[in-house]
């Protein structure tokens, strides 16, 4: 039975050129449309058995978190359906889940809890956890005071002392320092080593070639190869490189190369990176107009 099975999912978000088609739209009903539907994900197949490691690679807007947050269940698919099997724990690079108010040591309770964890065993853990975390003090103050950095080390500490059997990391080793990353990836090691299923998002092809057993690349929200790691992350330089040569290309032949903005998804959460290729905005004056109204609900990039 496959630990994630992910079969025929798309993912269609409402966009709108600035907030007020977004009201009109919304005071009308459905009536009138102001806006249009921006296809974030088209019919994905995908499962993953077991004790994989699984890289996910794309450019910024490719669908990647937008994946990543359907299967954990952060957010609904238009079409198509979802089958998890076993505890899954899913961590972006930035701490989310966390209550700005709560201190550190009320948030790893209150995510313990959430993740189905008894009260007495998330006591039991809760010097693993802090240890880890190595925030000092500050485990007692609001998360509100924290840096990324800590944010992110403390979400991990809480995810990966929980004994996952499912754990979806997204740029978790985008912030923190040195110390910090060498920390948190050996504990991915060992929990790969363990058994675990990991779902890892990364811009770092080394690591990705280094630590995933399989990978998949997405492209414009469909899922454009899959198999073994190091040759899925020489498709995803050979595109990176055939896209940044056609860009150069219009540029000198005197035409506008798409340029990508972002924007905010049905719930005025979330990012997703979309090309004037879809039919987006195409002048300079209308990316400004759109880009500063996107909304962060802490999963960078799409």
């Amino acid at each position: 039975m496959p630990a994630v099975s992910v079969k025929g999912v798309s993912k269609s978000f409402r966009i709108f050129s600035n907030g007020r088609d977004r009201l009109k739209e919304a005071l009308s009903f459905g009536r009138k449309k102001y806006g249009r539907d921006f296809w974030a994900l088209k019919d994905i197949d995908l499962e993953v058995e077991p004790g994989t490691t699984l890289g996910i690679l794309g450019r910024n807007g490719a669908g990647k978190s937008t994946l990543l947050n359907i299967i954990s269940g952060m957010l609904q698919p238009t079409s198509g359906t979802v089958e998890v099997n076993g505890r899954l724990v899913a961590l972006s690079g930035f701490g989310v889940g966390f209550d700005a108010e709560f201190t550190g040591r009320e948030n790893i309770m209150l995510n313990g809890l959430i993740l189905g964890i008894e009260r007495q065993e998330i006591v039991e853990r809760f010097d693993d956890i802090a240890a880890f975390a190595d925030i000092g003090q500050f485990i007692d103050q609001p998360i509100k005071t924290y840096s990324s950095g800590m944010k992110s080390r403390l979400g991990f500490a809480v995810a990966v002392n929980v004994e996952p059997d499912i754990l979806i990391l997204d740029e978790t080793l985008a912030v923190g320092d040195a110390v910090y990353k060498e920390t948190a990836l050996q504990k991915m090691y060992e929990l790969r080593d363990s058994g675990t299923t990991i779902l890892f998002v990364s811009h770092s092809m080394n690591t990705i070639e280094t630590f995933c057993t399989e990978a998949v690349l997405l492209h414009e929200g469909r899922v454009l190869a899959s198999g073994e790691t190091t040759e899925m992350t020489d498709q995803y330089r050979a595109l990176v490189s055939n896209i940044k040569a056609q860009k150069n290309n219009e540029r000198s032949d005197g035409k506008q190369a798409p340029t990508d903005i972002v924007v905010p998804d049905e719930e005025g959460e979330g990012l997703e990176a979309w090309s004037s290729k879809e039919g987006g905005a195409t002048s300079s004056t209308e990316r400004r107009a759109a880009a500063p109204r996107a909304c962060v609900a802490g999963y960078p990039e799409g």
